[in-house]
């Protein structure tokens, strides 16, 4: 995978890694004290409120969650395509 300077830069600002596998990411936020934003979590089904990010369907599938630290938002994103959930963006929240 290819990543541009700010695309890591944005995902340095949470001390995360593009590519790193799903499990490792949420970890890293899970300690720093991100949560599963509960209204978030209101639209989706038994996937996510297991923790595991949400998933598209089809070849180039990708999968997101979003997380909540006070007011803070960020919406991580992974491929679906490898079953390590390697990270692809991190965009923060509105």
């Amino acid at each position: 995978m290819r990543f541009t300077d700010p695309e890591r830069s944005i995902a340095a600002a949470f001390h995360l890694r593009l590519a790193s596998p799903y499990k490792e990411a949420r970890a890293k936020m899970t300690r720093s004290g991100w949560v599963i934003d509960p209204e978030w979590l209101k639209d989706f089904d038994a996937e996510a409120k297991q923790g595991l990010p949400v998933c598209g369907h089809g070849w180039d599938a990708i999968c997101h969650i979003q997380l909540k630290k006070g007011k803070e938002v960020v919406v991580l994103t992974f491929s679906g395509t490898n079953r390590a959930y390697p990270l692809i963006a991190v965009e923060p929240g509105k």
